[in-house]
């Protein structure tokens, strides 16, 4: 029923204009009026019209449409919350932005593994992360890339004797980083998919005294270039120059050995293989190293229970440890990576 026909009825009838607005009103309530005089119905059709006008402006609809509200009445709080404060916001976590932001800003740098050489028996153990000191910290979705800033990076090789009765560790190679990051660069020319530029500092040393001691200081500069291959395979170069500054008087001729220049290549596919080659060349052309790593997801083997890498290195050449950087060394590791 119409709200409106309702007051507009009511008031022809309140003010002696009976007219057709209170016959329609008695039509939609029902009822007809009777064949006599249609006087007769007047005062029926006016008590009804009056009671459902009482009982409209009773429930507040105030002679507008059902479900509209008007919007210059005054709003009304509800019984059950008038009086009360709004929730208080929530309380943050102690440590929720610090864990943010480190979960964010670490990245893997070198691979991270446990390899052993069954005979004789040494073991081979390296630890190495990366962390954005300034920079966005927040990664792109869905991107491994590296976002522009400064970079603190440390790896440290540890070579353990396991024959010898202490087992102690023969040499130890700390290895901080600082190095500057500029992603996105115009990659077109090159027949790349990605190109980015790193340029930073070095050091390098094994923590030792006197004539165990070794050490070396270099500025560094290293380009990468990724192309995308069908079915997620991935071709990654890596090109370094580590140009030695400052004393070398622990290891005068370390460069002869491990030479200013190396280059690494990744041929990997995320969920399946991946094969790694790195190698550098002394500055005599003499002397140097070729290193081939082989990794596999062990998820594919064990239905996503084990998550780490299968993971075979051979080592042929000089300057693997630093303690031993003019020493030749030919051999194949097996083991577990982590991060590879």
């Amino acid at each position: 029923m119409n709200n409106k026909t309702l007051v507009v009825a009511a008031r022809d009838v309140l003010t002696e204009r009976p007219g057709e607005a209170a016959s329609q009103a008695a039509r939609q309530l029902g009822s007809q009026p009777s064949n006599g005089d249609r006087r007769t119905s007047m005062p029926w059709a006016a008590n009804t019209l009056l009671t459902i006008c009482m009982f409209i402006s009773s429930s507040g609809v105030n002679g507008a449409e059902e479900g509209v509200t008007d919007p210059a009445a005054p709003v009304v709080p509800d019984k059950q919350t008038a009086g009360q404060d709004p929730l208080p916001p929530p309380k943050p976590i102690p440590g929720q932005a610090l864990r943010t932001y480190l979960a964010h800003a670490f990245t893997p740098y070198e691979p991270l593994y446990f390899l052993v050489q069954p005979n004789p028996g040494n073991a081979k153990v390296q630890l190495s992360f990366a962390m954005m000191v300034i920079g966005r910290a927040v990664k792109p979705e869905g991107s491994d890339e590296r976002r522009d800033g400064l970079y603190f990076g440390y790896t440290q090789v540890s070579f353990w004797d396991l024959e010898a009765q202490s087992k102690p560790f023969f040499d130890n190679n700390y290895n901080p980083e600082g190095w500057w990051h500029t992603g996105g660069l115009p990659a077109a020319w090159l027949g790349v998919d990605n190109f980015s530029l790193e340029a930073g500092v070095g050091h390098e040393s094994n923590g030792q005294e006197g004539v165990l001691s070794r050490s070396r200081n270099y500025l560094l500069l290293r380009p990468q270039v990724r192309w995308d291959l069908a079915d997620d395979w991935q071709i990654h170069l890596e090109p370094e120059l580590n140009y030695p500054v400052g004393d070398l008087s622990e290891n005068p001729d370390i460069t002869r050995y491990r030479g200013i220049f190396n280059l690494k290549t990744d041929f990997v596919q995320h969920s399946g293989f991946k094969l790694g080659a790195y190698t550098y060349l002394g500055t005599r052309l003499d002397r140097g190293a070729f290193q081939l790593d082989v990794s596999y997801p062990m998820t594919e083997m064990t239905n996503g229970w084990v998550n780490c890498f299968l993971y075979a290195q051979w080592f042929d050449g000089w300057a693997e440890s630093l303690r031993a950087y003019n020493v030749r060394t030919n051999r194949v590791l097996f083991g577990i990576a982590f991060i590879r």
